[in-house]
């Protein structure tokens, strides 16, 4: 451990930080951007069900349930970000339709023998009920 060069500059920068942001309205509660917390990411990921079909980008529920509370802190900073710069990334609005066959005993050629199912990212299937909680 070291000792800052100067007697106070922690306090010093601090202090330069808060007025900063307070000029740029980017403290918590004035910019009227709603504030996820880690908690409500961990609640919302423990309502994902397992066994589903990853995205395009491969991540699988089970890497988000099982990936801890640093996965869940990661994210809650991901979202809130999201949020503060009014940003949705490119892959959160790309999704696979796979066909799905409705019934193996009737003619599988037959376009109304089938219905589709579209396949997201696991993150932005998470990023909607955090929203909602919000």
């Amino acid at each position: 451990m070291g000792n800052p060069n100067t007697a106070g500059s922690d306090n010093i920068y601090r202090a330069k930080v808060s007025e900063f942001l307070g000029q740029h309205g980017a403290l918590h509660g004035e910019t009227g951007v709603p504030f996820i917390d880690v908690q409500t990411v961990l609640d919302r990921i423990d309502m994902l069900k397992i066994r589903k079909a990853a995205g395009h980008d491969g991540i699988q529920n089970e890497n988000i349930i099982y990936g801890g509370p640093n996965v869940a802190v990661h994210l809650c900073l991901l979202f809130n970000a999201m949020l503060y710069h009014s940003f949705v990334p490119k892959d959160f609005q790309f999704g696979i339709i796979k066909p799905l066959l409705k019934n193996k005993h009737g003619d599988q050629t037959k376009l109304k023998m089938y219905r589709g199912i579209t396949l997201t990212p696991v993150v932005s299937k998470l990023f909607e009920p955090v929203l909602l909680f919000v």
